[in-house]
């Protein structure tokens, strides 16, 4: 059985359709007994799906619980057996109201909306989740997810007409103070919440609040504003140049072809690409990562993930470097 990112815990799934409709796999937290009622009122009422967000075995409720799930498409059960005095959750309370104490709110069940809903976790487990969205690479052991999926994940799919946010596959996108943040917020009664962490910088912000008036966003703004400025301070500090390979010296030098030309030499440890023409060469610069031999992978610029290879004569001099489409001679 599989554990959904976020939920505490997964509990019965229906198998492939080899076995009965009601047939399903546990998790082994479950007790016999637990489980004969699970399947029983599962078969009862047709549920498909049943999953627990308590981390234990299902309380009183559980039959009208599975019941109303019976009535929505989908066939899927969401059930919580939450005590407020044990469990880690804050109980949420209602607004601060004149002359009156906080409301002390129920425990939330979204059986109404089931794809938008019923995920419980902790500001521990959230950092685990996002520090997820900072990978890359391959997926494998820790990371459950390719560098390439969580990017496409975080790249804006649907933009706002003022073209300051959007949408990625899951996560909001922003535009703020030079800064491209991603994240998503949520409320239910009694608690508002906010995620938001800049990949490029690799912070985040995680505010849970446990009150109708809470404003996450408020802590949010000002952990960009104080914090990660210093962060981004000390870690500067502590950053040292990369040392380039002393190979790469045979790169450097002029490339032109006709009145074009670009210039290639190491700059602050990298191999690096530019055009003296541009109005900031700097910004538009690219840098070039080794793949293979004279082989070289551009990141940045227009060209991002295309390839340049440098070619050499017979002795071993590089004579011009060529790219999808084009070619640039050195200037002897």
């Amino acid at each position: 059985m599989r554990r959904l990112v976020l939920a505490l815990l997964l509990v019965a799934c229906k198998t492939p359709p080899a076995g009965p409709p009601a047939k399903i796999d546990v998790h082994t937290h479950f007790g016999p007994t637990a489980v004969d009622r699970v399947v029983e009122l599962m078969d009862r009422h047709g549920i498909d799906v049943a999953v627990n967000l308590s981390g234990g075995a299902p309380g009183r409720g559980l039959a009208q619980q599975l019941a109303a799930a019976a009535r929505h498409p989908g066939r899927i059960a969401v059930f919580c057996n939450l005590d407020w005095r044990k469990a880690r959750t804050g109980p949420g309370y209602g607004r601060r109201m004149a002359g009156k104490p906080r409301r002390l709110e129920p425990f939330f069940s979204g059986n109404y909306m089931l794809a938008a809903s019923n995920l419980a976790s902790t500001v521990e487990d959230l950092a685990k989740y996002v520090s997820l969205q900072f990978r890359r690479g391959p997926a494998g052991g820790a990371q459950i997810l390719k560098g390439t999926t969580l990017a496409e994940m975080q790249r804006v799919q649907w933009l706002q007409p003022d073209w300051k946010s959007g949408w990625g596959l899951g996560w909001g996108i922003a535009r703020r103070d030079d800064t491209t943040r991603i994240g998503h917020g949520g409320s239910v009664p009694g608690h508002r919440t906010q995620i938001s962490f800049a990949p490029k910088d690799k912070f985040a912000v995680i505010a849970l609040t446990n009150s109708e008036d809470g404003r996450p966003s408020l802590y949010v703004n000002q952990a960009y504003a104080i914090v990660a400025p210093a962060i981004a301070k000390a870690v500067a500090a502590e950053t040292r140049v990369p040392a380039a390979d002393p190979a790469w010296s045979k790169y450097e030098g002029v490339y032109v072809w006709e009145d074009e030309e670009i210039h290639v030499a190491v700059l602050d440890g990298k191999l690096t690409m530019f055009d003296p023409a541009e109005d900031n060469p700097w910004e538009t610069r690219v840098t070039l990562e080794p793949v293979s031999g004279n082989v070289f992978r551009q990141v940045g610029g227009d060209a991002t993930g295309e390839t340049v290879t440098f070619i050499t004569d017979a002795s071993g001099k590089v004579t011009r470097y060529e790219a999808p489409g084009y070619y640039m001679s050195r200037r002897p």
